[in-house]
């Protein structure tokens, strides 16, 4: 494996990981009711 590859990989990984933590900020800011209101059951 080369130094490039291991780059891209690494790139792809951390855009996929900032839009999951992007993703789960928005749900935590804007559902925090509808979340709190499922996990209380």
């Amino acid at each position: 494996m080369n130094i490039g590859a291991l780059t891209a990989f690494f790139m792809r990984r951390t855009i996929i990981n900032g839009g999951l933590l992007i993703l789960w900020a928005a749900l935590c800011a804007f559902a925090s009711d509808s979340i709190y209101r499922i996990q209380g059951k």
